[in-house]
């Protein structure tokens, strides 16, 4: 599901998305379900663009005759985005929280020109991208800067009958 709204000068969106499916594990049919949710705010005022997004989600997996399986995973960011004629600034703040690796919030990077990287956030910490850029003429230079902190020891599923 996708819902949007304009209220000047922000521009929201909310979407929503469910996937499920059957398995067969050792012997023993279950579930998987994958619940995931996002609201995100964009203001753009002239050459400068602030996106706000905040991410859910929530994962279980049940198999008959054993416990459910849970996990939950939490995302906040912020980008800023700024161009002027030649000259181009992108910066992504983000900070996660997951249980598990199958919890994990998928998120679009800003990147060279060119490229497209969209990175899987798990475990717990936050992570600073930016791009700069400037053209000469026919010449176009960037850089790219990435800090990532994480503590990856993730906790197992929890369970629950």
């Amino acid at each position: 599901m996708h819902g949007e709204t304009r209220q000047q000068p922000w521009q929201w969106s909310a979407d929503f998305q469910q996937r499920s499916s059957s398995l067969w594990i050792e012997q023993t049919p279950g579930r998987d379900s994958t619940s995931r949710a996002r609201l995100q705010g964009l203001l753009a005022q002239g050459s400068f663009r602030l996106t706000l997004r905040a991410d859910g989600v929530h994962y279980e997996r049940t198999l008959r005759q054993r416990p459910t399986e849970r996990s939950h995973g939490f995302a906040g960011s912020i980008a800023l985005r700024w161009r002027r004629r030649h000259l181009r600034w992108d910066t992504l703040l983000s900070l996660f929280r997951t249980g598990a690796y199958t919890a994990r919030i998928y998120e679009y990077e800003p990147q060279l020109p060119g490229e497209v990287s969209i990175l899987p956030l798990y475990g717990e910490g936050g992570r600073m991208v930016t791009v700069c850029g400037v053209r000469l003429g026919p010449l176009q230079m960037s850089a790219r800067w990435r800090l990532y902190a994480a503590a990856v020891q993730i906790e197992t599923s929890q369970g629950s009958r």
